[in-house]
């Protein structure tokens, strides 16, 4: 049988996406996380996972990460391009309510701005796409998240995507805890969506199903676990011990600087997101309130509000805490665009695309080269070490890594040195005494930022 030509060009365009994914996952090194959270006999990594679950960070993701480093980094790059496939598909589904069409090119351009726009305008994608710890605990978690969405739109367009089966809804109660137990800022937005979802449902008189009772039940389980455990204050404690003195309403005042933070690592869209959905709605009659592109789009932008409220986090927020909320503010401008088109006669998301595939020919390569430079320094150290031990030096002096910057501030890699960890744990894990050290002079590097031993 003869293959359509349209299949070749889907297949050319996700083969380097996929690509390109593997080769960031297997360039970027094991950081102290990597090797500090988890030990690497079989009986210490699930003590470990246990330990950190009931003590310190209180997520699914500290056991998928310890499975994927007491197996080995090669599973974690094989799995993770495929699950960031996996997302775009969903974020596809979620827009189009199909899959998209491979007998011909109608589709593509939604599906390439989705895929590049969530590897470049993603909030800290470096940290939550290509690192293992950071993979696990903010990107994959999306992956349950917009699967659940999906679910809740199909059934409510009467386009239910499985069965309501006994089965299935015991699956979905799975997926429920996954979801209550995603991390701060997910987890109590999806019970919202939840709420308010059956609460519309039974206004409109419309049955639920029995999967979306069990789904319920897992993400308030998850939740309340979360949110109750001593774990997530014992870290809050630990990063931010001057807080507790401090009123509800003080601590919301430091989320003002948040803010910043959320739209200079989504490439300014929330702002753009917002003006648009204002300047649409003052329009006369009200007429963009009756398109279902623009109401998902509203839905989107305050999706991305709330799952960029992380109160628990607070005062020290990284940009990965906002992955999840950039997502949905690029679904949010991505219904704008298709609102465009029904309203106005515009195909903006054609043209969104195009630029958007020259946007990442131009960044990529300068995204890449902070990875290679750090996969660099990776092998130096480690050619280094082993040659230090089999020369049986006593101890070394290593320099922490030098990470460059990227184009944009939202591409930057947030790198944590295994050299930050106490001398007794670099001894085990290293097999040698190490004295860190920071080295200032220019000369101490080479052009590829690699320190000269």
């Amino acid at each position: 049988m003869k293959l359509k030509k349209s299949y070749y060009g889907w297949a050319a365009f996700i083969s380097v996406y996929l690509i390109f994914i593997t080769a960031l996952s297997w360039l970027y090194p094991y950081g102290l996380d990597e090797y500090i959270t988890y030990q690497f006999s079989l009986s210490e990594t699930v003590d470990r996972a246990i330990f950190m679950f009931w003590l310190h960070s209180p997520k699914m993701g500290v056991f998928l990460g310890a499975i994927f480093i007491f197996v080995g980094k090669w599973l974690f790059v094989l799995f993770n391009p495929f699950v960031q496939l996996a997302i775009v598909l969903a974020m596809f589904y979620f827009v189009r309510l199909r899959l998209p069409d491979f007998n011909n090119y109608k589709d593509f351009s939604l599906f390439a701005l989705l895929a590049l726009a969530g590897l470049f305008f993603g909030a800290s994608t470096p940290s939550t796409v290509f690192w293992l710890c950071g993979s696990v605990n903010y990107s994959w978690p999306f992956l349950a998240i917009i699967f659940y969405l999906c679910m809740l739109r199909a059934f409510y367009e009467g386009k239910p995507l499985f069965k309501d089966s006994w089965r299935n809804a015991f699956l979905v109660l799975l997926l429920g805890i996954w979801l209550g137990l995603s991390n701060e800022n997910n987890a109590p937005a999806m019970l919202l969506v939840t709420g308010c979802f059956g609460a519309w449902c039974f206004y409109k008189g419309k049955k639920l199903p029995k999967w979306f009772y069990f789904a319920a039940f897992g993400i308030a389980a998850g939740v309340a676990y979360m949110f109750l455990s001593p774990a997530l204050y014992a870290r809050r404690d630990l990063n931010s011990p001057y807080m507790l003195d401090f009123s509800i309403w003080q601590k919301l005042f430091f989320h003002i600087s948040h803010i910043h933070t959320f739209v200079v690592n989504n490439m300014v869209l929330p702002f753009v997101n917002f003006l648009l959905l204002l300047i649409l709605a003052l329009e006369r009659d009200r007429r963009a309130f009756k398109y279902s592109a623009y109401m998902m789009a509203l839905f989107c932008f305050a999706m991305s509000c709330m799952a960029a409220f992380v109160l628990f986090m607070a005062p020290k927020v990284d940009g990965r805490v906002y992955y999840s909320a950039s997502m949905f503010s690029i679904l949010s401008f991505v219904f704008i665009l298709d609102y465009m088109r029904p309203a106005y006669g515009l195909n903006l998301i054609k043209y969104a695309a195009i630029a958007m595939i020259a946007f990442s020919i131009l960044f990529a390569p300068l995204f890449t080269l902070p990875f290679v430079s750090l996969y660099r320094q990776d092998a130096r150290r480690a050619a280094v070490l082993k040659s230090a031990i089999d020369a049986g030096k006593k101890e070394i002096i290593l320099p922490y890594y030098v990470v460059p910057s990227a184009p944009l501030r939202n591409l930057n890699i947030i790198y944590f040195d295994v050299l930050g960890a106490t001398p007794e744990e670099l001894q085990k894990y290293l097999g040698i005494t190490v004295i860190p050290a920071m080295p200032f002079e220019p000369d101490a590097y080479d052009e590829d930022g690699v320190f000269l031993f």
